[in-house]
Order: structure tokens, then sequence, then C-alpha cells
């Protein structure tokens, strides 16, 4: 059995700041989106009942690995960061299209989890 979990790297909220010009957003690497480690969670929980491998994916830039290797320290099994120049700045769509892309040059899975309002 194979499992994928859609990631994504988000601020930590804490350091977020409102001005009056709009949102400042720390520089550094983020973390998973809480909603999505709830999907590694559940893949992990999946595997240790039935047997499987978790893969996690990503888009984003090359601070986006830092999910990974959290990713990583959770006990996901293998990774995959979708890093290309022409996805910067990709909308929501554009970004499922690149993670279905991604899926399905993973090749066969028995679930992919991903997480909520990304």
């Amino acid at each position: 059995m194979k499992i994928i979990v859609c990631v994504k790297q988000v601020p930590e909220i804490q350091l977020v700041k409102v001005s009056d010009s709009g949102l400042e957003l720390p520089s550094g690497p983020g973390l998973i989106n809480p909603f999505d480690s709830y999907g590694i969670e559940e893949a992990l929980r999946i595997r240790e009942a039935h047997g499987a491998m978790v893969v996690a994916v990503t888009v984003g830039p090359e601070s986006a690995q830092a999910v990974l290797r959290e990713a990583a320290s959770l006990g996901v099994d293998e990774f995959y960061h979708c890093n290309d120049p022409a996805f910067e700045g990709s909308d929501a769509v554009a970004t499922a299209r690149i993670l279905a892309a991604a899926i399905e040059k993973i090749g066969e899975y028995d679930l992919v989890l991903t997480g909520k309002q990304a």
C-alpha cells in the first residue's frame, strides 16, 4: 500500500505581523501546514495498522525542503519536492495541477491525503 500526503509550507503564525501596509511574513523556512500534519499523522496510523509506504510531496521554492525534513522527522518514508521557476506565483488551481502531475509521475498509489483550505 502506498499513501501520498500533499504538504505545504506556511509561515509560523506567531511571527506574522499586520501593519498599515498589509501582512508582513517572516523570512525563514516556515513549517508544515497544521492541516497537512494531520494528514501525515493519519497516514502513519494507517501504516502502523495495515503496513504502507508513506510519501510526502510539496510544491515550492528551495525553502520548502524544510517541510520535507519535518515530514522525515515524523516518519515519512519517501519525499518529492516540485520546484521550478515556472511554478513561482502559482495560484491554487495551478498548484493542484502540479501536484496531480507529480502524483501521476510517482506512480501507483492507494490513497492521497491532503489538508484543508489550501
